[in-house]
């Protein structure tokens, strides 16, 4: 598997759906799916407010992209920086953000 994060889910949009350890607000606690949550052997009646749930992380497949979307719109409207023929505006924008997301995300780095 590819890089994974942990995002934070809450108990009250959704719960696991198969019988693991989780980390949550309260410890790391064990989640039965037909009973509910655990400690050890004992019933947790307090439920966490959270769980956290390993997912894929795509955020390099997506700054691949948008590099490819860069260097495609630089290779047919930008010369010395500037943009020289008269793209659909639209298109503008979606180049111009994503030079700023590439650049937000390399300075995160």
């Amino acid at each position: 598997m590819k890089n994974t994060k942990l995002i934070k889910v809450s108990t009250a949009d959704r719960l696991p759906e198969k019988r693991d350890y989780f980390h949550t607000n309260k410890g790391q606690l064990v989640f039965l799916p037909f009973a509910g949550w655990y400690r050890g052997c004992m019933k947790v009646y307090a439920e966490p407010e959270y769980w956290l749930d390993e997912r894929p992380d795509y955020e390099e497949e997506m700054k691949d992209m948008l590099e490819r979307i860069v260097k495609t719109f630089e290779t047919d409207y930008v010369v010395d920086g500037e943009i020289v023929d008269s793209p659909y505006e639209w298109l503008q924008d979606v180049y111009k953000d994503a030079k700023q997301l590439i650049k937000e995300a390399t300075e995160l780095k």
